[in-house]
Parts: C-alpha cells; structure tokens; sequence
C-alpha cells in the first residue's frame, strides 16, 4: 500500500515536471518566434536600406552625369559662341545678357550704352540710326523688340560715334519660347558691315567714274565717227575709209553698251535702280517697242501670240524694253535666219508669263543652271561679244519687279526663256482712277 502511494506520488511529480517543461517549451517556442520576427524584421530593414542606398547611388551617378553633361553642352555652346564670326548675344527674360561671345562684345557695347561699364568699355553716348537715317530709341532697338516678342531679320543699322565715322552692322534677333508660349528671352546676331559698306562706296564712286568719265570720252569718239561716215560717204573711192569708220562707230556703240551693262548691275546689285511703274497693255507695248527697234533687230522674223484679254501690267517700261531687247537679240543671234522668234504671253494667277521661243542651237544642260550668273559664257559662244551680262542684268530687272525667270532648252531643238511679270489687278486700276492718284 505504501509502495503505490509513492508511486502515486512519483507520477504525480512527474507529471508536474512535464507541464513545467512543456510551459517553458512553449515559452522557449514563443521567444523563438519573436526572435525569427526580429530576425525578419531587421533582413527586411537591412534590404530596404540596401534598396535606398542603391537608389542613392543611382541618382547621384545620374546627377553626375547630368552635371557633367550639362558641362560639356554648356562648353558645346560657348566654343560654338565663340566660333561664330557674327556677334552672338543671349538675354534672359529681364534683358540682361547670359552669354555672348567676343565678336559681339564691342558692337554690344556700341548698342547699349548702359551696358558699358560692366563690359568694361568706357562709357560713351551713341547715336543709333536705321538706313533712312532716322534715330532708334532705345526700346526700338532689335534686342528689345525680340523680349516683347517680336522677330527681327537683317535689319540695317548704322551707330554713330563721338568721331563721326559710322559703323554699319546688321542684326537679326528672336525670342526663345517656352512650352507655354512665353518668352524666356532673346537670341541675337550682329554682323559689323562697315567694311562691306566702304567697298560699297567705293564701287558707287567707281560707278560714277564709269558712267560720266569714261562716256565723256567716248561721245567725243562715236561723234566724230558719225561725222567721218557721212564725210566719207559722199566722197568717191572711200570704200576702205568709210568700213574704219564704220568699225568705229559699232566699237563705240558696243563699249558704250558694256559701259551700260556695267552701270546697271552695279545700280542692281545695291538696290539704286529707281523703278516707275505704271498699267501696260503688253500687246501695245510689244508692238512699239519692235517698232522702234527696226534696223537694230531682225523684227520680221518675230511672231506675237498676245492675248487681247490680257490684264494690264504693272511694270516699269523702260525696264521690261530692256528685258525683251536681251532676250530678243540673243534669240535671233543664236538661230538661223530663216527661223521664226515667237513671243508668246498667257495669265498666271497674279502674274504674266511672257516667253520667247526661238528654234535655234540650243544650250547644253550643264550650262543651264549658270545661265543667268554674272559674266558667264556658255559653251556655244566662241566670239566674245560684250561683258556676259545680258542674261544676268535681264534676271535682276525681273526679280525688281518681283517676278521670276527661266529657260527650257534642248541642244539642237532651240530654247524657250520665260518670265513673269505682275499683272494690275482692274479693281486697283479702277480704284486708282477714281481716286485721281497717279499711278507712277
């Protein structure tokens, strides 16, 4: 009996023991728990902090990058800045200059006076001029028309210093835009001309030597030339005597055109040639103008094909003479006698576009694109006749009139020279009558 009471109580204390230790297992299994959540928690930390780090590092390589691109585009600029022969400014929205190279550093300073000192120019007043000779305010200048947004291209100026000699720039300028259409400032160009206008000078002065210097001469000769040819012609066995002064005579009418040539396409070339335009009727015109031309040009060999509905045009006369002349002579030169010229018009649009056809040699395709250049000679003229300026001085007085000029041609089959020339509309025409103003 004693012997199961001990073991009864053995068991018992066992069984006290096992709950004990099941109680501090499961505790132990709890504190694991928490220590795995720990242990999670900090590899989950530990991987954003490796993430953020990462990312840290990324975007400061990206914000090197940027900076040393954002240093080599800046060096981009300036080298080109600087490369530029014109002046190059930029101004931000308030017109204080971020950039420029040093080709604009001394015409800038010319410009905007107030600018002076911090360019480290010494501080003058300038008088700024357009090319009628009016003065520019300050906030009519380029720069400041391109912050209000306004674009400006190749407008002439001329800047007037304390010693009296100007200098001549022009200047372009446009605002720089942003995404939402505002103005962020201002891009300009300066180009210094004063050289360029010197030459200018000095070929108007060289223009004046031809025209009147060197005619006074010739008039002298071509009269005494005439007066030699009818001297010669009544007298009997002056044959020879009579050819020499006939040769003369069409030498001096020949240098005297090349005299002309001269003087037009300087006159051309720097805008001198004064236009009168006035309402033509092209049919009537054509008409007088070979009219007058008889004995100069092979004027049976010419066919008109002129529209009687025509409108007139507006033209200055003496001008398109010229043109038909150039184009005329050269067609009856270069095709064969027993060949027809035709002369042949036709509205287009708000023009006119006038063409002479001739059946003659024709030109060859690579002298085409060069026809109407300044002195050039196609392949098919081997006897120099005059300076090469026909075809060029013709284009010129074209494009005076606002119109344009070009040639079809095919060796052998002859060529076809076409230009336009405005037509007067009739509502203008009627309106300028009525209104008693004249035309010219």
């Amino acid at each position: 009996m004693y012997k199961t009471m001990a073991d009864d109580e053995g068991l018992s204390a066992l069984e006290k023991r096992i709950a004990q230790l099941e109680t501090s297992l499961n505790c132990l299994e709890a504190e694991c728990a928490s220590l795995r959540a720990i242990v999670d928690e900090r590899e989950r930390l530990v991987a954003r902090l490796r993430r953020a780090n990462e990312a840290l590092l990324a975007s400061a390589l990206r914000e090197r990058s940027l900076a040393e691109d954002a240093s080599r585009r800046t060096a981009e600029l300036d080298a080109t800045l600087m490369s530029f022969a014109q002046g190059v400014v930029i101004y931000d929205q308030s017109g204080h200059i971020v950039r420029m190279n040093e080709t604009a550093r001394p015409l800038v300073s010319l410009l905007q006076p107030e600018i002076q000192h911090r360019l480290g120019e010494a501080g003058t007043s300038y008088h700024v001029q357009d090319s009628s000779g009016s003065e520019i305010p300050p906030e009519r200048l380029p720069m400041a028309r391109a912050l209000r947004g306004e674009k400006v291209a190749g407008e002439l100026l001329a800047i007037l210093t304390p010693s009296g000699e100007p200098a001549w720039i022009t200047i372009s300028a446009a605002p720089i835009r942003t995404e939402t259409d505002s103005c962020a400032g201002a891009v300009v160009t300066i180009t210094d001309i004063t050289a360029l206008e010197e030459l200018q000078r000095r070929r108007e002065d060289l223009v004046h030597t031809i025209s009147h210097d060197l005619r006074s001469p010739l008039t002298s000769i071509y009269g005494q030339g005439q007066l030699l040819q009818r001297m010669l012609a009544k007298m009997p066995n002056a044959d020879d005597s009579l050819r020499s002064a006939n040769a003369v005579v069409t030498s001096a009418k020949r240098m005297n055109a090349m005299i002309q040539d001269l003087v037009d396409s300087a006159r051309l070339e720097s805008s001198q040639l004064r236009m009168v335009r006035q309402p033509t009727d092209l049919g009537i015109f054509l008409a007088d103008v070979l009219d007058r031309s008889r004995g100069v040009l092979e004027v049976e060999r010419i066919v008109q094909e002129i529209p009687s509905e025509l409108p007139a045009l507006d033209i200055d006369q003496n001008r398109l003479e010229r043109i038909l002349t150039n184009l005329l002579s050269n067609a009856l030169k270069y095709s064969s006698r027993d060949s027809e010229v035709v002369v042949r018009a036709e509205r287009s649009g708000c023009e006119v576009a006038i063409s002479v056809i001739d059946r003659g040699a024709g030109i060859a395709a690579e002298d085409l694109p060069r026809l109407f250049e300044r002195f050039y000679r196609t392949s098919i003229v081997h006897k120099a006749e005059g300076l090469g300026l026909g075809l060029y001085i013709t284009r010129m007085l074209v494009e005076a009139h606002g119109g344009r000029i070009w040639v079809e041609s095919e060796v052998g089959k002859g060529s076809t020279f076409t230009f336009t020339m405005p037509a007067l509309d009739e509502i203008t025409l009627l309106v300028d009558k009525r209104s008693g103003d004249s035309y010219t």
